[in-house]
């Protein structure tokens, strides 16, 4: 008996193990063919001004359509990190950003494996490791490194719904708000839902002792810039000439009021992939036997959005936003949080400057998984099925649903998936060895660029980008300023 324990142990491992290294090798295979250019040249820079000049930056990268910067040297330190292991190559950064973004996912399949103890723990492990999306999303710009502290405010989440007196669970809630302040104007999703589910009495104020040791570290990497603004002897660490403010992105925009479905669908969409946004078409067309693959992912993709689309159609799942205190149950507290959120994300793109789309978004990656766990777990925890209609939809399509409760679809899931994801993968590593600018495809022009270009042309784009000839050089250039250390 202990002999097959033993041996079913060592196989549960081996197989986790397995998931892990596949899930790194595709992402650095997958980093080294991604898209390289403006927003993730400026990423580099910063580390190549702390690792290659000792200069800490004060700020982030730029925050796009106002002029400006984000605060607080943590981006420019996160960059820098990784190159000190690599010895200054620049794949350094590009692994690292995979690394951080492996370590999130894997913490959240332990989450989840808890939330939802009648799934396969083998099977949530494989569905989130190795998520498409999460591949294709983790080259180095700014939203990637989103991910690891809104996976660690998700585990405060789970801590104080399991214990609400849970000082782990507190101290996560708050540690990364100030993080994600330094990394992308997405983290103010966050406060806004914490200030609502202090509201709702889902969470209750933290002691200060808590608090304050949360807070604390995202401050100290604040505190440069804080000190730069206040000193009144603000000088530049780069050259890209950004005087704005960072705030001037809140603005009312009519258009977004009507949003929601739009943020909704690229919210749930997440635990699939949108494959149809990061391919190359003509790469597609040229290559026939990617085809079958594409097409076999998309109707994967859809049915996924739309199972996952059945749990915001569910009439008990929104009796929770008017339970109350008395009667919240742990579900309960979980539904009304994936209720919220859409709704929170829409009501503050009302308030920004541009429009929502997938990146702008990517912070929610995390709590994305739900709604699809929720209604897996659902049907396998019914194993006499009641088709009563407890969705907002009509009689008559419920009944055609009930072929989701067959034992067969119950089980094929754990076979699909994989090779839904086989597919996914393989496509989008093959397609991105061909968009116009990757990271392998700049370093290659730029042992050219920065060695025989006039030196006054690559001056001039750092000093203006818009002097540059086309987009690319002014991405060549941010490198060639570093490149005897490249080199």
């Amino acid at each position: 008996m202990l002999k097959f324990l033993k041996n079913s142990y060592s196989k549960t491992f081996f197989l986790f193990t397995l998931i892990v290294l596949l899930s790194l090798i595709i992402r650095c295979l997958y980093g080294y063919h991604s898209w390289y250019i403006r927003d993730q040249a400026r990423i580099f820079d910063l580390g190549f001004k702390l690792f290659s000049e000792n200069i800490l930056p004060v700020h982030g990268s730029p925050v796009v359509y106002v002029d400006s910067v984000l605060p607080g040297s943590l981006q420019g330190i996160l960059a820098a990190f990784p190159l000190y292991f690599s010895f200054g190559n620049p794949f350094g950064i590009i692994c690292f950003v995979q690394i951080l973004n492996l370590i999130s996912c894997i913490i959240l399949a332990l989450i989840y494996s808890n939330i939802f103890n009648k799934i396969n723990k083998l099977f949530i492990f494989f569905f989130i490791v190795l998520n498409p999306m999460n591949i294709i999303y983790s080259y180095a710009w700014n939203p990637s490194f989103m991910i690891l502290f809104t996976t660690l405010f998700f585990l405060g989440i789970y801590k104080v719904i399991e214990n609400k007196e849970s000082n782990i669970g507190n101290f996560l809630l708050y540690f990364p708000i100030l993080f994600m302040l330094q990394l992308n104007l997405q983290f103010l999703i966050y406060p806004v839902l914490l200030i609502i589910l202090f509201l709702k009495k889902i969470i209750k104020i933290p002691k200060f002792s808590v608090f304050s040791l949360a807070v604390l570290p995202g401050f100290i990497f604040l505190l440069p810039y804080l000190v730069d603004k206040l000193s009144n002897k603000s000088k530049p660490v780069n050259n890209w000439n950004l005087n704005g403010n960072f705030l001037d992105s809140i603005t009312f925009n009519f258009e977004n009021i009507f949003s929601y479905f739009h943020v909704l669908i690229r919210f749930i969409s997440f635990s699939a992939s949108e494959i149809t946004r990061n391919i190359n078409k003509e790469y597609l067309f040229n290559s026939a036997f990617l085809i079958p693959f594409f097409i076999f992912s998309i109707i994967i993709t859809i049915f996924i959005i739309a199972f996952s689309a059945l749990f915001y159609l569910d009439k008990n799942v929104w009796k929770s936003i008017i339970l109350n205190k008395a009667k919240f149950k742990t579900e309960d507290k979980f539904n009304f949080i994936l209720i919220v959120i859409p709704i929170i994300t829409t009501i503050l793109f009302v308030f920004s400057i541009t429009p929502p789309s997938t990146h702008k978004i990517w912070s929610l990656f995390p709590f994305c998984f739900y709604p699809l766990f929720f209604m897996i777990n659902k049907i396998k925890q019914k194993e006499n099925p009641n088709y009563e209609n407890h969705f907002l939809l009509p009689n008559k399509l419920i009944s055609k649903l009930r072929i989701l409760n067959t034992t067969k679809i119950n089980n094929y899931y754990i076979y699909v998936i994989p090779i839904f994801y086989f597919s996914t993968l393989l496509f989008g590593c093959l397609s991105a060895t061909k968009v116009p600018i990757n990271y392998s495809y700049v370093m290659e022009r730029s042992k050219t660029f920065c060695k025989n270009e006039d030196r006054e042309y690559i001056k001039n784009i750092l000093i203006d980008e818009k002097k540059a000839k086309k987009e690319e050089d002014y991405t060549f250039s941010l490198l060639c300023q570093y490149w005897d250390n490249l080199k």
